[in-house]
């Protein structure tokens, strides 16, 4: 049963891996751009980078008027028009290059430097994958030091609004990993106790009642959301970084029942974050935080076997190099720590943290 449950884990997140691959793939392969006629900024700016030939090659006169208050490009189209090829030559390595180069420039000059963040919702979202060395626990319950070594996946969306000078955030996200258990010797039934980030008990012996071995881990997926909001921002100073508060709440999930039959445990409480930007988010959309704490006072259902635990979670994470938009990919390093009367649960990791766009150029689009 335990063999069964890590295979279906493991395939669950490849699954997912892929499934968040084809959709990144297919949202980044669009290239056409709409922009209202009223957008004035805008539509100047595009119209005076594409306008590279002689002649009225676009004729806003013709395309925005009473049936119409929108223009659409085609930016591969004018990437094409801009870096040429002759008849019956194929597109060199230089040329895509250049072509890619112009359209990210265009967007990012004509696009992005005009919006207005303040007006709108805007959304960051990440994949993290790596290596996590988790906390594990003898049958005498002593701890053995961070000697579990497995993988983790991790993906989250994030939306950003403001209510006047003041950020929103609203998240939600998903946690595949392994949670430290301990061999409990009094027993010979699989009780795993453990909530999401707590600690079980298990028994595996021989035929003639010596131990053999112990279940010191148990796969997990952890299905968290977050609702936070950063009172202090002051729209006078950019906005490197900011505190927020709010509120957390989600559930995990374990191999083996309770005591009661449960597999999974909910947990709710306050959140304190901090999250460290590098640059002025006032003039950009939502993007991945290079560096974030958590302090979170949360109840659990359940908790080593107790009900209604109070623990505090704290978890904090950096961008190991600090130059560079995050959502194009970076490595992290992190800790996480389930804290509080009993046993507790620590794991440090190392990971790669990417941005779905990122994701999908890696796969060619």
């Amino acid at each position: 049963m335990q063999s069964r449950l890590k295979n279906f884990t493991k395939q669950f997140t490849v699954l997912c891996f892929f499934t968040i691959s084809v959709v990144a793939q297919t949202s980044a392969s669009n290239s056409v751009v709409t922009v209202k006629c009223n957008e004035t900024e805008k539509l100047t700016c595009i119209l005076d980078k594409i306008d590279t030939t002689p002649g009225d090659i676009f004729d806003k006169n013709k395309t925005c008027n009473h049936e119409s208050t929108s223009v659409n490009f085609d930016l591969d189209f004018w990437a094409a028009e801009n870096y040429k090829v002759n008849s019956g030559e194929t597109v060199t390595v230089g040329i895509a290059t250049q072509r890619a180069a112009w359209i990210k420039a265009l967007q990012q000059d004509c696009i992005v430097a005009n919006i207005d963040y303040k007006t709108r919702v805007s959304w960051s979202n990440q994949l993290l994958l790596g290596y996590a060395y988790t906390s594990v626990y003898n049958d005498e319950k002593q701890h053995e030091g961070l000697t579990n070594d497995n993988m983790i996946a991790q993906f989250g969306f994030d939306a950003r609004w403001y209510k006047g000078n003041m950020p929103i955030h609203w998240e939600i996200g998903g946690l595949f990993s392994e949670i430290p258990s301990t061999a409990d010797t009094d027993t010979d039934t699989d009780t795993d106790t453990g909530t999401g980030t707590g600690t079980g008990t298990e028994n595996n012996s021989s035929d003639d009642g010596s131990q053999v071995d112990f279940f010191k881990v148990s796969d997990t997926f952890d299905l968290y959301t977050k609702v936070s909001f950063a009172p202090l921002a002051d729209d006078n100073k950019p906005l490197l970084d900011y505190f927020t508060v709010g509120a957390l709440a989600g559930l995990k999930t374990r191999e083996t029942a309770s005591d009661d039959g449960n597999t999974t445990d909910q947990y709710a409480g306050l959140v304190f974050e901090y999250l460290y930007y590098g640059e002025d988010m006032w003039s950009k959309g939502n993007t991945i935080p290079r560096g974030k704490v958590w302090l979170a006072p949360v109840y659990f259902t359940e908790y080593a076997g107790e009900s209604n635990v109070f623990r505090w979670l704290l978890i904090g994470e950096w961008q190991i190099v600090p130059h560079g938009n995050s959502d194009e990919g970076k490595f992290v390093a992190g800790v996480k720590a389930n804290l509080g009367k009993g046993t507790d649960d620590v794991s440090v990791y190392f990971a790669y943290r990417t941005g779905l766009s990122k994701l999908a150029s890696f796969f060619g689009q």
